[in-house]
């Protein structure tokens, strides 16, 4: 996110880091970067005030450190608090702590084939480890359903007074309206093929994507595991076609169920966004860019 959370108490977000991290003083810095979460550097650590909009999952982010502990250092998992726990709360925002380390998401203009060899092997050999951790299984469903039929229902009516981007989501969504709906009923057949199929499940990191892989001077990591859960590995290799340009064969209805869900699913959470009272700043300024990407205003 590009601007600070609006009612977070740093003060008692710092008597948290003391209490769980034993921080010995130092400056709390925003970092505007990533859009599911605030992110925070202090001294060596990364301080993540999530903003997990599918709900956050506190298992997730344990399974990211079984992962680690069982030996793989491809995964950048969180560290455990004096309580034992990787998920903490500060008033109503969970957190998430890192170590920091000095690295830079994957630039794809200058990704190697060798280098993309070596991103999807590790991909694969996390998907192979089995940990004894109670996650969530993949269901087929769209996350954002609700929202999604809240906001056609809104297109169907008057353009909201919602902020500077409502007339204007209202307009791009009407536009699209046919397509949309479209898209949600293949989405829905096409997810009761995926359930009916005899497909083994595997730990999934559920977006590793460019931003979410950092490139260190002499490592891949994978980052931002707050969407684990046990699914097909497609849920993974989506990204990785979508925004490394190449992934290992899939199977073509998990491939098309994982497209659909991802373009709708973003549909839906804008839309929320500029149907409900917004402001004119940077944050709102991106995700218009963002939503326009699968809605284009010229169509």
């Amino acid at each position: 996110m590009l601007l600070p959370p609006h009612g977070l108490d740093e003060a008692g977000l710092m008597l948290m880091l003391n209490e769980q991290f034993d921080i010995s003083g130092g400056a709390l810095e925003f970092q505007p970067l990533g859009e599911d979460s605030w992110s925070y550097r202090l001294d060596d650590l990364w301080v993540s005030v999530r903003r997990d909009l599918r709900g956050h999952a506190p298992a997730s982010y344990e399974a990211a450190r079984l992962l680690a502990d069982a030996g793989l250092n491809c995964v950048l998992a969180p560290l455990a608090g004096a309580d034992g726990g990787v998920s903490h709360r500060v008033g109503d925002f969970p957190v998430v702590v890192f170590p920091y380390v000095s690295g830079m998401p994957l630039d794809t203009a200058t990704l190697s084939k060798s280098d993309l060899d070596t991103v999807i092997g590790l991909m694969r050999s996390i998907h192979r480890v089995d940990i004894s951790r109670d996650l969530p299984a993949e269901d087929y469903g769209l996350s954002f359903e609700s929202d999604l039929f809240d906001a056609l229902t809104v297109a169907e009516g008057k353009a909201p007074d919602t902020g500077p981007y409502g007339a204007r989501a209202h307009a791009l969504l009407r536009r699209h309206y046919t397509a949309v709906t479209a898209t949600y009923e293949e989405l829905t057949g096409v997810g009761r093929r995926c359930a009916e199929s005899d497909v083994p499940l595997v730990i999934t990191h559920g977006e590793p994507g460019a931003p979410n892989i950092l490139r260190t001077a002499d490592s891949f990591l994978f980052a931002d595991w707050g969407e684990a859960m046990w699914g097909p590995a497609e849920r993974d290799w989506f990204h990785f076609a979508r925004t490394l340009g190449r992934a290992p064969s899939c199977r073509p209805d998990f491939l098309r169920f994982y497209e659909m869900r991802w373009r709708l699913n973003e549909i839906a959470e804008y839309a929320a966004i500029f149907f409900a009272e917004h402001a004119d700043d940077r944050e709102m300024k991106a995700m218009w860019r963002r939503m326009v990407n699968y809605l284009p205003e010229g169509h």
